[in-house]
């Protein structure tokens, strides 16, 4: 295993409404980069990072889950922001306060690993969000793209931060590798 990312899997309503419009966007604007994600619909927590010792990460992810209740996340409308060359369309995510304050728990657990690399948006002040498409779109077609998301019915999910899952990555692909669920 190379690198692991860290995040929260969305349940099956957030996963097909995501599939839906991501076809809608490929077939509209030619973005087939985006149709068949190698990971379901989730929210990040942790961005990848190498991995040096994963059953001492597992341990840890474990006990957290077995420790922590699960907490509301909202999903509501889009949003947009640019990532070096391109931009990224997404669906907004509004955290409860106890989801923002299990993430920061979360987090500082993680710390106590030596070895876990950490960048700038590892915290629990993200602008939490769902990926709509981070492929092909440039500053040549955005405005065109934005409008067309935004003539499509907005999102308005309640979901829960119920799970960790462990996302394996490597140069050619990404995949869940394993799913905690929280026991409270």
């Amino acid at each position: 295993m190379d690198e692991i990312g860290i995040i929260c899997i969305l349940p099956d309503e957030v996963q097909n409404y995501q599939r839906e419009l991501r076809q809608k966007m490929a077939t509209q604007f030619d973005l087939d980069g985006i149709i068949n994600p190698m990971v379901p619909a989730h929210i990040t927590l942790k961005y990848r990072f190498p991995v040096e010792n994963l059953d001492e990460l597992e341990q840890e992810i474990q006990e957290f889950s077995l420790s922590q209740s699960k907490t509301k996340w909202l999903l509501r409308g889009f949003s947009h922001f640019k990532n070096a060359d391109d931009y990224v369309i997404f669906m907004d995510v509004i955290p409860s306060a106890e989801a923002r304050k299990a993430h920061a728990s979360f987090l500082d657990r993680l710390r106590k690993i030596g070895w876990v690399q950490w960048g700038q948006h590892d915290n629990a002040n993200l602008h939490y969000h769902v990926t709509l498409s981070a492929q092909g779109i440039t500053s040549k077609n955005f405005e065109a793209v934005w409008l067309f998301v935004n003539q499509q019915e907005k999102p308005n999910f309640g979901a829960f931060f119920d799970n960790l899952s462990l996302v394996q990555i490597t140069e050619y692909s990404r995949s869940v590798y394993k799913t905690y669920w929280f026991q409270n």
